[in-house]
C-alpha cells in the first residue's frame, strides 16, 4: 500500500484569518437539521468541531444551544474564532489538531470536521475521533456544494469519493 502523504497546514493561514472567515459561507441550516435528527443530537449535546477555523460551523452549532468546541491548530485562526464568539460562553476554542485535540476519552456526542478533513492524516484523525466520542457518539465530514460541471472541482470530488469508498465512510 502506498503511503498516504498529507501537507502540514498549521501555517497556512496564518495572518488571513479575517480574510478567510469574511469569505467563507456558512453552512446551509438544512444540513445541521439533517444532523442533529440523524444523530439524535439532544439539548445537553456536546458537539467538538475539528480544524475550526475561524469558528464558523462552531458558531452555528452553538447557536442551536448545544456545547460547542472548536479545534485549531493555527492561532490566528483560533483568535478570529474566539473576537467573533465573544462575548458569549459558548463556543469555545482550544488549541490542538485533528490527530491529537487534547480533549478527554468519550466527550463527544458529534465530531465534526467542516471543509477540513483533506487537511488531516485520515488513520490517526480517524482514531482521535474515535478516542474522543461518546460510545453512541457520530462523526461527520462536511463540504460545501460544489460546482461538479467545473472540470477540476468534479475531478477532486471523484477523488474525495474514492477515498471515502475505500475507508467505507458514508458520502
Amino acid at each position: 500500500m502506498t503511503e498516504l502523504t498529507v501537507m502540514d497546514p498549521t501555517g497556512r493561514f496564518t495572518g488571513m484569518a479575517e480574510v478567510y472567515d469574511r469569505n467563507r459561507p456558512n453552512y446551509p441550516s438544512t444540513a445541521l437539521d439533517h444532523l442533529a435528527r440523524h444523530c439524535t443530537l439532544g439539548p445537553a449535546a456536546v458537539v467538538v468541531d475539528v480544524g475550526c477555523g475561524t469558528g464558523i460551523s462552531t458558531r452555528q452549532f452553538a447557536q442551536r444551544g448545544w456545547q460547542a468546541i472548536g479545534v485549531e491548530p493555527n492561532a490566528d485562526m483560533r483568535r478570529q474564532a474566539e473576537q467573533l464568539s465573544a462575548p458569549a460562553a459558548n463556543p469555545s476554542y482550544r488549541e490542538g489538531r485533528a490527530e491529537a485535540t487534547g480533549l478527554a476519552d468519550g466527550v463527544a456526542d458529534l465530531v465534526l470536521a467542516a471543509q477540513a478533513f483533506h487537511w488531516f492524516e485520515p488513520i490517526a484523525t480517524l482514531r482521535e475521533f474515535h478516542r474522543i466520542l461518546k460510545p453512541a457518539g457520530w462523526v461527520a465530514l462536511l463540504w460545501n456544494e460544489r460546482d461538479e460541471a467545473d472540470p477540476c472541482t468534479a475531478a477532486y470530488g471523484q477523488v474525495v469519493r474514492s477515498t471515502s469508498d475505500a475507508a467505507r465512510i458514508e458520502t
